[in-house]
């Protein structure tokens, strides 16, 4: 941790808060005479080398300014991870010229202890992240396979809450016995009630109504 920081873009929480920690680690005083530093930032996905430069007044050598030009790098480049150290004769790549002038410098401003922490944990919750990734399914025939798998367990899972699952055969429905008594027939017909005979005097007098027409019919 002592030669550089390093900084991953897959947290974006983490790269907020460092340029908030750089921005007021890095406030100048006014009226300071102007100063620059130098720091040699190596990124990684697409690999690139950089010469990162921040000048403004009363700037030193401090990891709120390495940390401040990862983040730069990082985002500008649009690389997955960067790390930075003090800049030495040999470090070769494009030149990052950085002017910077802050607020004024707050008096809890955190400290170089405090910044190594935070560099520390974005470095854990980098592998934590990469240990993940690796959790994916690399083709789509293995995707395909575990949706396979999980369809079984649930259809497994939704034959269990109606007895079909774990084994359990499916209720059979009861025989109906051969030999079973055959319903009693329904009921006849209700018939109409025989209308009454007509007696001799109601026949004669019908008879001749009907001028011989209908006599003996009944």
């Amino acid at each position: 941790m002592r030669g550089g920081i390093r900084f991953g873009l897959p947290w974006l929480a983490a790269a907020c808060f460092a340029v908030l920690v750089a921005a007021a680690s890095i406030a100048l005083p006014t009226g300071a005479n102007a100063a620059s530093v130098e720091f040699c930032v190596t990124c990684k996905d697409p690999n690139a080398s950089y010469r990162c430069r921040v000048e403004g007044s009363g700037a030193t050598q401090s990891d709120a300014l390495k940390l401040y030009c990862v983040v730069r790098t990082a985002k500008e480049g649009g690389h997955a991870s960067c790390s930075a150290k003090k800049a030495s004769a040999g470090c070769d790549g494009v030149v990052k010229v950085y002017q910077y002038d802050g607020p004024a410098l707050p008096s809890n401003a955190p400290t170089e202890h405090q910044l190594r922490n935070l560099n520390e944990r974005v470095e854990r919750e980098n592998r934590a992240f990469d240990e993940k990734k690796g959790e994916q399914p690399k083709s789509l025939i293995e995707l395909g396979g575990r949706a396979y798998d999980a369809s079984k367990r649930g259809l497994k899972n939704a034959g269990s809450a109606i007895g079909l699952g774990s084994g359990e055969a499916a209720p059979k429905p009861q025989a109906v016995p051969k030999h079973q008594a055959a319903p009693p027939p329904p009921p006849p017909a209700t018939q109409n009630p025989a209308p009454p005979k007509k007696n001799f005097a109601r026949r004669s007098f019908d008879c001749m109504r009907s001028l011989f027409r209908e006599c003996g019919n009944e």
